[in-house]
């Protein structure tokens, strides 16, 4: 059975922004079903998303944003476990 979910990495991801990634905490992919429908996703590690509502609090006073999954540790492998394991659901 063909997937029905692929992900749609940063252009130049392959590389070193791959390496920098788990440092960094954070990547946002597209994930793009079968029917064409495209759904942006932001993984993070859990400290990172921290920093980034706590930043957010203190600028704009809220935080808002749809598509999050924290991860453990954000790395191409735990991404691509999760939207597998997403797509099993």
């Amino acid at each position: 059975m063909p997937r029905e979910r692929e992900i749609e990495w940063p252009q130049d991801y392959f590389g070193p922004r791959e390496a920098e990634t788990t440092d960094k905490g954070w990547l946002e992919v597209v994930i793009r079903l079968s029917s064409g429908l495209r759904y942006r996703i932001c993984f993070y590690d859990p400290i990172r998303l921290q920093q980034t509502i706590e930043a957010e609090l203190r600028g704009e006073g809220h935080f808002a944003e749809p598509g999050i999954v924290v991860l453990s540790e954000v790395t191409t492998d735990a991404i691509r476990r999760e939207v597998d394991r997403i797509d099993e659901d």
